[in-house]
């Protein structure tokens, strides 16, 4: 069983705030509340479920009612939820993501993946994110886990 979303915003809150912030805004207007928080592990925006065709995405970003189902839902299934807006994200905000990809994984430069997801800032020395090096390490990573050792062909 996957661990409760409340672990993530616990531990997160150092860099955006706590829990009881977003219970704070989220009393004041669920559905802001909803599209302004990055959500899963992957951290996609609120604002991206309005091109969702899941029922329970696209709610949670157009009545109260559909916000407080959310959270109430993603309390308990944070990274299933999470999951389903990281395929959203590949598949109608950044659908040239896969080529992208694709390409970052066998070049083994992953600056314009991390840059397309990211934002222009994602891999400068200014920053110190560096998120093009996490990314590809990573990947080496998960190949490091596959039979055969190799990545698979482009």
């Amino acid at each position: 069983m996957a661990a409760p979303a409340e672990t993530w915003l616990e531990k997160s809150a150092p860099i955006c705030g706590d829990k009881a912030d977003f219970e704070k805004a989220f009393k004041l207007d669920p559905v802001a509340a909803i599209m302004s928080t990055s959500w899963g592990r992957f951290q996609i925006m609120g604002a991206y479920m309005t091109k969702a065709s899941d029922p329970l995405l696209k709610n949670a970003v157009t009545t109260p009612e559909g916000a407080k189902e959310f959270w109430k839902k993603y309390q308990t299934e944070g990274n299933a939820i999470g999951d389903k807006m990281m395929i959203l994200w590949f598949k109608k905000i950044k659908p040239q993501a896969a080529a992208v990809a694709t390409n970052c994984a066998a070049s083994g430069d992953w600056r314009p993946f991390a840059t397309l997801y990211n934002g222009g800032g994602c891999c400068t020395i200014t920053n110190g994110k560096w998120y093009h090096l996490k990314l590809k390490a990573a990947y080496k990573g998960a190949v490091e886990k596959c039979e055969p050792k190799t990545p698979p062909a482009t």
